[in-house]
């Protein structure tokens, strides 16, 4: 048990369920077929979704990295 009151497998499950919503926004398959897409900042703004599940995608990715123990080496330890 976590200091939070959570187990390490809920802590996990989320992290994948994250990471599942993320890559499913950013997947343009909600666009109406035969639309004009609208524009966000010159892009059409399924782009801009897209481009921001990816950088929300890396930020997961750090996170997850700097959270785990199992990526420190021996050297980093102590």
């Amino acid at each position: 048990m976590l200091a939070n009151g959570k187990t390490p497998q809920t802590r996990r499950i989320a992290v994948w369920l994250c990471y599942l919503a993320l890559f499913t926004l950013s997947i343009p398959w909600y666009l109406p077929s035969g639309s004009v897409p609208t524009l966000w900042l010159g892009l059409p703004y399924w782009v801009v979704i897209s481009l921001a599940c990816c950088v929300l995608i890396a930020g997961l990715n750090v996170i997850v990295i700097y959270k785990s123990k199992s990526w420190l080496d021996d050297e980093d330890e102590s």
